[in-house]
C-alpha cells in the first residue's frame, strides 16, 4: 500500500499547506487520506454553527475529491480545544489507531512554528506525540499556513515536491472554498510567492517544501 496521511486543524488547511502535493501524489496513484481535527465551526459568527459545519464539511469533501483524495475524515474536536486533547488518552489512542490502520508511507501536518494559530501548533503536538509513542517509525513532515517563508527549525531535512503541473489545481481548490473567501483569498499572494521561491530552490517553476521532523 502507498498511503499518505494529512492531519490538519481546519477544513482548507490541507489545501493551503499541501494541496498541490496532494494532487501530484494522487495522480501518481498514491492513496491520500485527509484527517481534519475540527469543523471550523467558528469561522462565520453570523451563521448558526450547524450551517457552517454542514457547509464546510461539504466543501472539504468535494474539494478533496477534486484533488484526488480517497477520503476526508472529520474528528469533530471543538475549535480552540485541540490542546486539551494532548492529555486525553482515548483521543490519543484514536489517532494512533488511524495511523496504524492506514500505515502511511508519509504523514504531513502543521509546523510547530505556525504560532499565529494555536490550533495548528496543537495539532502538531498531538501528532508528534502519537508518532513518538508508536513502535514503528513513520516519516513525519510539516507545512506552514500563516508564516510563508519562516520556520523555527531550519536544521531539519527538507522535502521539495515539484508541483509545477498541479499548482494551478491547488489554486483552483483554494478558490472553491466559497465560505472561506475572506480568509483564503488574502493568502493567495503568499502561496504564489512561497511556491515560486521553493521552485527556485529546487530548480523548477513551482514547488512545495516540507520539513521532516521525524
Amino acid at each position: 500500500m502507498n498511503n499518505i496521511l494529512i492531519f490538519c486543524a481546519h477544513p482548507d488547511d490541507e489545501v493551503i499547506g499541501a494541496g498541490a502535493t496532494i494532487a501530484k501524489y494522487a495522480k501518481e496513484g498514491k492513496n491520500i487520506f485527509v484527517i481534519i481535527f475540527t469543523y471550523g465551526e467558528s469561522s462565520n459568527p453570523l451563521l448558526k454553527k450547524k450551517i457552517t459545519i454542514e457547509t464546510r464539511v461539504k466543501e472539504s469533501k468535494e474539494i478533496g475529491k477534486s484533488l484526488g483524495c480517497k477520503e476526508t475524515i472529520f474528528l469533530g474536536v471543538p475549535e480552540g480545544k485541540i490542546s486539551k486533547k494532548l492529555k486525553d488518552t482515548t483521543f490519543i489512542n484514536k489517532i494512533s489507531s488511524l495511523v496504524k490502520k492506514y500505515n502511511p508511507n508519509k504523514i504531513f501536518t502543521h509546523t510547530s512554528s505556525d504560532i499565529l494559530h494555536q490550533d495548528h501548533v496543537s495539532v502538531n503536538k498531538v501528532i508528534t506525540k502519537v508518532i513518538d509513542n508508536l513502535d514503528k517509525k513513520y516519516s513525519l513532515y510539516t507545512f506552514p499556513i500563516w508564516n510563508p517563508l519562516r520556520f523555527l527549525k531550519r536544521e531539519n531535512p527538507r522535502l521539495f515536491v515539484d508541483v509545477t503541473k498541479t499548482f494551478q489545481k491547488k489554486i483552483k481548490a483554494m478558490k472553491l472554498f466559497e465560505s472561506q473567501k475572506i480568509f483564503t483569498y488574502p493568502l493567495l499572494p503568499a502561496v504564489y510567492l512561497r511556491a515560486k521561491v521553493y521552485g527556485m530552490e529546487s530548480n523548477c517553476k513551482y514547488a512545495e517544501k516540507f520539513y521532516k521532523i521525524r
